[in-house]
């Protein structure tokens, strides 16, 4: 006898195939070439360019500080009238704090082959913020008649030039003769330049003199000119300065700055500014300062690059032996 079991029969679910417009894959192929290129041209465009700065704005400072002496040449000057000198002044050469260099400024220079004979030849460029040329008398006013007189106050730069020969090649030649060689020389030659227009018919102490006309609204060869100076009694004074349009080196990028200048802490707290720097901070006003920091100013560490150096002279006996310069290295 046949048993027959009854098989259930299975549904076969036919299989569906999900199409994609064409229009959808190239856009999609599009966006993914897209992302690619943006990455790549952003690697390489961090690799092949790097931030500068613009021009334009006003820089604004508050300091805590004291109006001396304007006058560079001076032999008392306070720590904000130094800052404002290099802002004001330039010397026949400067310093150049990116390759650590004494390079060309007002003037191109030559050293002979003994080094103890500097000539300096002035460039056309060389003028001062009221539109002057610098001429040979002013150079020579600068560091004949003031700084090698036996009677100028600075003694320290007085005492640099002592026994330098100063000799007129022609208009625009000078030439410095040392009474031997001096490596050091180069950065006494970025001693700023006086006008000596201005000072016609004055005896030695009114050139320094905090008093006359000349140092109460110097005229320079420095990238900046002063605009206007506002004195707003008890000791502040609003400094205005401007980009000086016959500056003879490279265009500052800022053309204005504001110096706000307080005798105290004090005062400076009675008048707080928006959108300013405070700068030079005293030591004995540190810690009250920095309070006021905390709840009126951004705090930002800023540090200034600078080296302690000590110099052996090897020229004395006991620096020939080798065991000796070991001990000193």
């Amino acid at each position: 006898m046949a048993v027959y079991f009854k098989m259930p029969r299975r549904r076969i679910k036919s299989k569906t195939s999900i199409r994609i417009p064409l229009i959808w894959i190239i856009l999609l192929a599009c966006i993914v070439v897209s992302v690619f290129l943006v990455i790549q041209w952003k690697s390489f465009f961090a690799s092949h360019s790097m931030l500068v700065p613009g021009e334009g704005g006003v820089f604004t400072e508050s300091i805590i500080g004291e109006i001396e002496n304007l006058n560079p040449l001076a032999s008392e000057i306070s720590s904000f009238d130094q800052d404002l000198h290099e802002l004001l002044f330039s010397g026949l050469l400067r310093y150049n704090p990116v390759t650590a260099k004494i390079e060309d400024s007002l003037a191109e220079f030559r050293i002979d082959e003994d080094g103890d004979v500097y000539e300096l030849i002035l460039k056309e460029s060389a003028k001062f913020s009221d539109g002057r040329k610098v001429v040979m008398d002013d150079i020579l006013f600068t560091f004949e008649e003031v700084i090698q007189n036996p009677h100028f106050s600075n003694n320290v730069l007085g005492k640099a030039f002592e026994y330098v020969t100063i000799e007129v090649v022609d208009e625009r030649t000078v030439r410095f003769v040392l009474p031997e060689e001096n490596v050091f020389f180069l950065s006494l030659l970025t001693t700023p330049i006086l006008p000596k227009d201005y000072f016609r018919d004055a005896l030695l102490d009114e050139v320094t003199d905090s008093g006359h006309p000349y140092n109460r609204k110097p005229i320079g060869t420095g990238p900046y000119r002063i605009n206007n100076i506002v004195a707003g009694g008890e000791g502040k004074y609003r400094i205005f300065l401007e980009r000086n349009p016959y500056f003879h080196g490279e265009r500052p990028l800022i053309p204005e700055l504001v110096f706000y200048l307080y005798p105290s802490l004090d005062a400076l707290k009675a008048e707080p500014k928006e959108n300013t720097i405070l700068s030079k901070i005293p030591e004995n006003h540190k810690q009250e300062i920095l309070d006021v920091l905390d709840t009126t100013y951004k705090r930002k560490l800023y540090l200034l690059p600078r080296y302690i150096g000590l110099f052996f002279n090897l020229d004395r006996p006991y620096t020939k032996y080798p065991s000796m310069r070991k001990a000193l290295s």
